[in-house]
């Protein structure tokens, strides 16, 4: 599986072949609005601050890892593959892997940090053979 900050894309390799099962795409509000600043605040206190679009972040990585742990166990349901490989930026490694079962978490046999969500099949399966 390959993803990228809020869309995956879920493959089937084997026997020197790879083809997409599975993806989607968590999209972005439209509007761009940078300028607003929120508190959150309660009893007197100031629980939290910072830039309106911080909490759209949020919204759309909360969107994401909806998607993923549906889209997921969709593709697990069809087939349980031997081994799992996840390509995932570094900053979402840990965060995309703590999404499986631990069932599915045991078969992750690498884990390849860097941004190759939108790369060709191709190039994918090759990494797979590069790393064995």
């Amino acid at each position: 599986m390959v993803t990228g900050r809020q869309e995956a894309d879920f493959f089937r390799a084997g026997d020197g072949e790879i083809e997409k099962i599975a993806g989607f795409k968590i999209e972005k509000p439209l509007h761009d609005d940078r300028k607003g600043r929120v508190t959150r605040r309660g009893h007197g206190q100031i629980f939290a601050s910072g830039a309106a679009y911080e909490e759209q972040k949020e919204k759309i990585m909360q969107d994401f890892r909806r998607e993923f742990r549906k889209t997921l166990k969709i593709v697990l349901v069809d087939f349980m593959p031997d081994k799992l490989y996840v390509y995932a930026p570094p900053y979402l490694t840990n965060e995309v892997t703590a999404l499986f079962s631990k069932r599915a978490a045991l078969t992750i046999k690498k884990i390849v940090k860097g941004n190759f969500y939108g790369r060709h099949p191709f190039e994918i399966l090759e990494k797979i053979r590069v790393q064995k």
